[in-house]
């Protein structure tokens, strides 16, 4: 999971941005916090769950072996039960200890299997194209989508799906013969694509992986499905962080992240005659700097679906985080929609590609976390 990626919503050039928005505002919460377009959180906030990425490191020892766990009481504390798992992890360490049991009997730990990118999932060889046209229903999955369906262990009550796709790299997202035949088919929604228009080729790439998602929560049926990670609809990025992608280029978020965000939550969604499923939550990526962008606050405040918000900012410096954390959970806290389903995510607090284990950061970040959940009185209602 690429956790230093600016976060990206996907909307579809195709669609407005008002078809996406419910119009809902979050009532009573309208004085925002100095410096911050966020609204001031208010005592006596509902989330609907705690969910952490790896967070099965807590239940492991400090080295992420069967030793002692590191953090159970801490979890316990905290109130989260929604525990990311990796999708292929059957958590048996040894004869005698198996931490998925751990998650179970000490916390009543909801296990949430997380997945890679369908990239990673391809082993950098993606055909959208080919996997779609394979795919005729649970007993004819086609090779790919039932490599995916099979990795993934039991138990589970749910998924955890990193959709940071990149697709606007050709390289790394080659267009293949199947691909361009189900553009020039009218296969995908009786539209005909020219893969050569950059709008149309983003439009195309964003409803194969969207299908393909989708194909794979129909598949699993998980009690709760989530998205990572959504935000703001236009985005313009570095290029720092995309392969292939040279610096100063100017992306739609649709091309950054290759998912259409509306598409996943949308009703009525049918691929060769089988209903398939939504994503039953959004995750937001890294929320980077010590404010949160107004325009990312706006989107917040008006986006139709359910949102984990994650309170991932990661600080070199030990000395700042205490300070930096805690403004930037007050900004969450008062983001959180009740009515809506909004919850609170994050994923580890080590510095970017270390192994995951529970470490200081994870102690000192949760503890804040911890410490603000009291002061605001917040309840989990899941």
């Amino acid at each position: 999971m690429r956790r230093y990626i600016p976060i990206a919503l996907a909307l579809s050039a195709a669609l407005s941005l008002t078809a996406c928005l419910s119009g809902a505002r979050i009532p009573g919460m309208d004085i925002s916090l100095p410096g911050s377009a966020a609204p001031k959180p208010v005592k006596g906030i509902k989330v609907a769950e705690i969910f952490g990425w790896h967070l099965r490191t807590a239940f492991l020892d400090s080295a992420g072996g069967s030793g002692p766990a590191t953090a159970i009481s801490t979890v316990r504390e905290l109130g989260a039960r929604w525990i990311g798992v990796p999708d292929n992890h059957t958590g048996q360490f040894s004869e005698s200890y198996n931490y998925l049991d751990t998650v179970k009997d000490s916390v009543g730990g909801k296990i949430i299997r997380t997945l890679p990118t369908l990239h990673a999932l391809s082993g950098g060889k993606p055909d959208f194209g080919a996997a779609l046209y394979a795919y005729n229903g649970s007993g004819d999955r086609g090779p790919f989508i039932k490599m995916i369906i099979d990795r993934v262990q039991k138990p589970y009550t749910g998924i955890g799906l990193d959709m940071e796709e990149s697709p606007y790299n050709k390289n790394a997202y080659p267009v293949t013969r199947a691909d361009s035949a189900m553009a020039s088919s009218g296969v995908l929604g009786d539209i005909i694509y020219n893969l050569s228009d950059r709008n149309e080729y983003a439009q195309f790439r964003a409803l194969q992986i969207g299908l393909i998602y989708r194909i794979i929560i129909t598949e699993l049926e998980p009690e709760i499905a989530i998205g990572y990670s959504v935000s703001q609809p236009e985005i313009i990025t570095t290029g720092e962080d995309v392969p292939g992608i040279k610096k100063g280029t100017k992306l739609t978020a649709l091309e950054y992240h290759g998912v259409d965000w509306e598409f996943m939550f949308r009703k009525n969604v049918n691929w060769k005659g089988r209903r398939l499923r939504p994503l039953t939550r959004a995750m937001t990526g890294y929320l980077k700097g010590p404010r949160i962008p107004s325009d990312i606050v706006a989107w917040m405040r008006e986006a139709s679906f359910p949102i984990l918000y994650n309170i991932q900012t990661f600080v070199p410096q030990l000395n700042q985080t205490e300070k930096l954390y805690t403004e930037k959970i007050e900004e969450i806290l008062g983001l959180v929609n009740e009515g809506r389903g909004d919850g609170i995510a994050f994923v580890d607090f080590g510095p970017p590609f270390q192994k995951q284990v529970w470490g200081p950061e994870d102690d000192q970040i949760v503890g804040i976390l911890i410490r603000l959940l009291k002061l605001y009185q917040v309840t989990i209602v899941a």
